[in-house]
């Protein structure tokens, strides 16, 4: 039987990842995120996108990390300690971990409990924002000087909210 053997970059190999790698300067905090989208069409291969996200921060603040509820209101983002927010990880945990199993209205009911992501800088507009509907997430980058507020469209949502710093 043959042995598997390790991959073992060659010198050229290692220049070219060592130029194109990011670098973390001494004392420099960095975020790096991976996401990996599968569609697979019937009777077909799927199609993959992985996509990447690897930046030096600006601060070397913490991240501010919060479970709270969001209702039918506009509410602000909250961003604790957090001055200039760079990157926000909003996940709509509502339903999960039930304690018994739910009825069909039950799962129809929290179906319905979708949080948006409002941009309230700017021109007002028609468009309701981003949607995370329960069970799903939503990450992105914080304009500078934007104000972000949440909204559930139907009754109270639990979410898990992570702010990054810039």
């Amino acid at each position: 039987m043959d042995r598997i053997r390790p991959y073992v970059p060659d010198e050229e190999s290692v220049e070219v990842i060592a130029q194109t790698s990011p670098r973390l300067d001494q004392g420099q905090d960095r975020i790096t995120a991976v996401l990996n989208v599968y569609h697979e069409h019937f009777g077909d291969q799927p199609h993959s996108n992985n996509v990447t996200l690897s930046e030096s921060l600006e601060t070397v603040e913490q991240p501010f990390v919060r479970k709270m509820e969001v209702g039918t209101e506009r509410m602000p983002l909250e961003t604790g300690w957090l001055d200039e927010p760079g990157y926000v990880l909003l996940e709509n945990v509502t339903g999960q971990r039930p304690t018994v199993i739910p009825s069909e209205s039950e799962k129809e009911e929290l179906a319905r409990k979708c949080v948006t992501v409002h941009n309230d800088l700017g021109p007002p507009s028609a468009a309701p924002g981003w949607v995370i509907r329960p069970g799903r997430f939503f990450f992105g980058e914080v304009p500078e000087g934007s104000q972000l507020t949440l909204k559930c469209l139907h009754g109270t949502a639990d979410i898990r909210l992570t702010v990054f710093p810039r």
